[in-house]
């Protein structure tokens, strides 16, 4: 033992050097494997396209995704908790059966396409959709400020051993009058247009579309000021009517809810016509016309050659939009 003592008192600078530069070693080799361990985690996460952001879980439903299912660009932690807390408010209100707070946070352009008053709302949407019921909601964003709403029956509340079907609907966040407002119901929105087109002696004004998630409908005013009874489509071809994109891309009306009466206008009159159009919602497309294809200029004379191809008096007439 006297040995050690007097060793260690000979060579005490010795051995404390060794041990402050192992202790160093180690300490180094630590801060190295932290900093590859965190530089390997983000690499990962950077791979994999994985943000950091938590997920937002509210009173009547969960967030599932804080990025656009279509896009996959990731929406601002601010965006996402504004516009989720607002569909949430909305969902908790319809959970609770408080009708009145749910339809005040509808927009203007909602309520007057659909729900003209509370209670066409509470027999068309609180009814079908949640009727007394408590709905477990997930709710992800589409594109843009439109989220896709998933509900199911709450097991919990109801005792039921299966969750039945899920009732899907798209919500949109919108900026009306200084606050934030709701179209619910696949109504996306309302752009207004307020475009004029003037043709042969046929004026058409294009007053706003209607976008819903899987369809848009355009409301229009047609004069005709020619000489002879006109009709706006022959329907002997289906896609005769049409809009079409800046890419050139058309989509189709839905002709079948397209009446003759409906497609005529006789001499110095003006229809009021609401056209639908094969066209789901897409964020950035961009609609430039609508294209009348096949405009009978005397609807009359049409009908002596018994509505065929042999007439040869028609017109293609390009709304801007």
């Amino acid at each position: 033992m006297n040995s050690f003592i007097r060793y260690y008192n000979q060579n005490r600078k010795k051995i404390w050097g060794i041990v402050i530069i192992i202790a160093s070693a180690i300490l180094v080799i630590q801060v190295i494997n932290f900093f590859v361990k965190r530089g390997t985690e983000e690499e990962i996460a950077n791979a994999n396209n994985i943000t950091q952001e938590p997920k937002i879980q509210t009173n009547s439903s969960t967030v599932t995704t804080n990025r656009s299912v279509v896009t996959g660009q990731s929406i601002s932690q601010e965006k996402l908790q504004r516009e989720t807390t607002l569909i949430d408010d909305f969902l908790t209100y319809c959970n609770n059966g408080d009708i009145e707070n749910a339809y005040n946070m509808l927009t203007n352009e909602c309520k007057e396409e659909m729900f003209e008053n509370i209670d066409i709302f509470r027999n068309i949407y609180y009814n079908n959709n949640f009727n007394g019921q408590k709905k477990n909601c997930t709710v992800e964003n589409w594109t843009g400020s439109t989220y896709k709403v998933r509900m199911v029956e709450d097991l919990l509340s109801t005792g039921k051993s299966n969750e039945g079907s899920a009732i899907q609907d798209y919500i949109t966040i919108v900026e009306q009058d200084d606050t934030y407002k709701l179209n619910i119901n696949n109504f996306i929105g309302r752009k207004q247009i307020n475009r004029i087109t003037e043709n042969d002696n046929i004026k058409a004004e294009v007053l706003y579309a209607n976008q819903y998630s899987d369809y848009v409908e355009y409301r229009l005013k047609v004069t005709n000021n020619t000489e002879n009874t006109i009709l706006l489509d022959s329907r002997e071809e289906i896609k005769s009517l049409y809009i079409e994109d800046s890419n050139g891309s058309t989509s189709s009306a839905y002709t079948q809810e397209l009446t003759v009466p409906m497609l005529t206008v006789q001499v110095g009159h003006t229809n009021d016509i609401s056209i639908k159009f094969y066209a789901g919602y897409v964020y950035d497309r961009e609609i430039k016309q609508i294209v009348f294809s096949d405009i009978i200029l005397d609807a009359n004379a049409y009908q002596e050659f018994n509505n065929t191809l042999n007439y040869e008096n028609r017109l293609e007439f390009r709304v801007d939009v």
